[in-house]
């Protein structure tokens, strides 16, 4: 049964990364496999303590491309819509997701790496992007920026807005605040570096017309469960609980049971 198969939390894994630097034991990728067909190495933001760090292998990029492009398509984007990421690109996995998924797309991008909320306040004015690829936090902050610079976030060429890194749907009043302000669509990309670095969820335009949120799960890619908060056995069906992920289709994330904090 699948509640004997012990479920890992984040705290489990960064004592094991303190005690076994500096990857840690739950790496399914060695040296040689990163030697031989290493792509790239991701980590978690160690906001809350010691970065899980994973390095993936380019078998890993191309599942992650079809997944990612999946998600983006589902969630608006066409062939024509041209995409200004904002982000760093660190080993954060959220933007190099998105922007492979991109490629995959074939979609025009403009680099957005680099530069200040002015810099791209520009950007957005002089080359008119149809998407936007930020956190919840840096959209609101980049409308707020344009709107000092004489600017209208509402009349500008932006149409959908892909967000990731941060919680934002299920924060009452934040999506409608970030989608008045932009008069765009706001869809949310979900993964976990942990066990699912690619897409498990997304969501859609058309969850928007419900009353409450919800998020699209990849059930052929991540086995997705509810669990109790306190003894993490599965829970019964219509129960509350929080999520566990399982990954199915990656050579470098360990076949565990992730326990995914809200």
């Amino acid at each position: 049964m699948i509640a004997n198969w012990p479920v890992v939390t984040k705290q489990e894994m960064m004592e094991d990364a303190q005690q076994n630097p500096p990857y840690g034991t739950y790496s399914t990728t060695g040296d040689a496999d990163w030697a031989d067909r290493g792509w790239m190495l991701f980590s978690s933001s160690g906001s809350t303590g010691t970065p899980r760090v994973f390095r993936y292998t380019h078998f890993d990029r191309k599942y992650w491309e079809q997944a990612n492009a999946r998600a983006l398509y589902s969630g608006g984007l066409r062939r024509g819509d041209s995409a200004f990421p904002m982000v760093g690109f660190g080993p954060h996995v959220f933007a190099w997701g998105v922007q492979y998924a991109l490629r995959k797309m074939g979609l025009p991008v403009i680099p957005g790496g680099g530069m200040d909320g002015k810099a791209r306040a520009g950007v957005v004015d002089r080359f008119r992007p149809r998407v936007l690829v930020c956190t919840p936090s840096y959209t609101l902050y980049l409308a707020r920026t344009m709107q000092e610079l004489g600017l209208d976030p509402a009349t500008s060429s932006v149409e959908w807005i892909v967000q990731g890194g941060e919680p934002f749907s299920g924060v009452s009043g934040t999506i409608e605040r970030i989608q008045d302000l932009w008069g765009a669509t706001s869809v949310e990309f979900y993964g976990c570096t942990e066990a699912s670095p690619h897409c498990g969820g997304y969501s859609c335009p058309e969850y928007q017309s419900h009353d409450e949120n919800f998020i699209h799960l990849m059930e052929d890619i991540q086995v997705w469960e509810t669990v109790d908060r306190e003894t993490l056995s599965p829970t019964a069906q219509g129960e509350r609980g929080i999520s566990v992920c399982t990954n199915l289709n990656s050579e470098s994330s360990p076949q565990l049971r992730f326990l995914k904090p809200a």
